[in-house]
């Protein structure tokens, strides 16, 4: 099992509004870096090809207000994953942070662990950015 956890991350904000800004996935192409594109999104389903690496499909799993968000990969993609997404409170602000679970084999693994821990980490970064500016 290939496990990514990303370093969390103070937000700004209350944890309710992180909640309900990445519980739904037609809010995530504003986090997005240059390497995504071909984003097409619903509130519960996405799709993206990132530079260099294959079209990837994800879907809300599951949302528990306001402290978890579950993902999981959904048909494209050259491996399943589950993406975790964990928001602790912290008085008036709250902690973000992610936790990428796949089965991936030894060579894949040497291949997607960097590129995909700084995606992940990119992620976190932009949401930590968003609630700053507001």
């Amino acid at each position: 099992m290939t496990r990514i956890e990303i370093e969390k991350r103070e937000i700004k904000t209350s944890q309710e509004k992180v909640f309900e800004f990445l519980g739904n996935f037609d809010n995530y192409q504003e986090l997005m870096p240059d390497s995504v594109s071909d984003w097409q999104s619903t509130p519960d389903h996405c799709t993206f090809k990132i530079q260099g690496l294959a079209r990837i499909g994800m879907k809300m799993e599951e949302r528990v207000p306001y402290s978890s968000i579950f993902i999981k990969s959904q048909g494209e993609g050259p491996f399943d994953f589950t993406l975790t997404i964990h928001i602790d409170p912290h008085g008036d602000h709250c902690f973000a942070r992610m936790v990428f679970e796949a089965e991936i084999n030894m060579f894949m693994k040497m291949m997607v662990e960097k590129p995909l821990g700084s995606f992940f980490g990119y992620l976190t970064k932009k949401v930590q950015e968003k609630f700053e500016q507001e």
